[in-house]
């Protein structure tokens, strides 16, 4: 929702930057992006990037779900990140889980991947215990995991 603008932020520390793109750097324009992000992805696709809630504060702790391939044929890409105070909690786990589970009961997509960094040892141990086996690298340097 557009009022989860500051809360946004939140997930985006120097540590997430290092492995996600940043938000923009004027929070309106990032209401703008998302305005057309929830009319367009969600109102088309019925899906995208949801926002990861704490049950017991209602608070957003984080985003997960999946990018629009380019074409029907190709595998979604897998995408999170969780606020680092609640990192190592196990939300992300949960929270890709879920995705994963609504993805195999409704949106059917041909594969799964995710892509990350080398260095970015939690992702990639999530990633595993998930399921996603990883596949050979590519000269860009980035693990890919497919499910």
């Amino acid at each position: 929702m557009l009022s989860d603008i500051p809360a946004l932020y939140a997930l985006y520390d120097g540590e997430a930057k290092r492995y996600l793109p940043p938000l923009p750097d004027d929070p309106e324009e990032e209401k703008k992006i998302l305005r057309a992000y929830i009319e367009k992805v969600y109102g088309l696709m019925g899906y995208g990037y949801w926002a990861v809630i704490e049950r017991k504060t209602g608070e957003l702790v984080g985003r997960a779900g999946f990018g629009v391939p380019a074409r029907e044929e190709d595998p979604a890409e897998l995408g999170y990140v969780i606020r680092r105070d609640k990192r190592k909690k196990g939300y992300a786990k949960e929270a890709v889980q879920a995705a994963i589970d609504y993805e195999r009961r409704m949106l059917c997509f041909p594969g799964v991947i995710a892509l990350t960094e080398v260095e970015n040892i939690p992702s990639r141990r999530l990633l595993v215990s998930l399921g996603f086996r990883e596949l050979p690298r590519q000269k860009d340097g980035l693990c890919r995991y497919a499910l």
